[in-house]
């Protein structure tokens, strides 16, 4: 039996803010943010805190943190 590798999503694909999506093949979750990978994490509350303290970086850097940024989106 052979698995199908699906292709990562592109940045475009992905909506704008925090996104959180389980990775199929691996069964970790994928955090993103604005389209660019963070990380993986195995369990979905992780890969959430990942995005959270991400947005937490950016707005203790000064950088622009919209109030859509702090929800976070699935699959």
């Amino acid at each position: 039996m052979s698995a199908t590798i699906l292709p990562p999503q592109q940045p475009e694909d992905l909506p704008p803010g925090k996104h959180v999506e389980r990775d199929a093949l691996t069964g970790d979750y994928a955090a993103y943010f604005d389209g660019e990978l963070l990380g993986y994490r195995p369990s979905r509350p992780e890969a959430e805190t990942l995005a959270d303290q991400h947005v937490y970086d950016l707005f203790r850097r000064g950088g622009a943190v919209m109030a859509g940024d702090l929800a976070v989106s699935a699959e």
